[in-house]
């Protein structure tokens, strides 16, 4: 559950680092990575809580 996580860390990052280079592209790679990250953390977090109710 680490790995999605690091995705979306990443993908603030790099938003952040389209807001200050001012460049769109670069923003929605972040946004994309986090709304990615989140998602997939969110998965496996299901996964692993269905796992424990077993």
């Amino acid at each position: 559950m680490i790995y999605p996580l690091i995705l979306a860390v990443i993908g603030f990052a790099t938003m952040l680092s389209g807001i200050w280079e001012q460049a769109i592209s670069t923003i929605i790679v972040g946004v994309v990575m986090q709304v990615v990250g989140w998602i997939w953390f969110l998965i496996a977090w299901r996964k692993e809580k269905q796992k424990g109710q077993k």
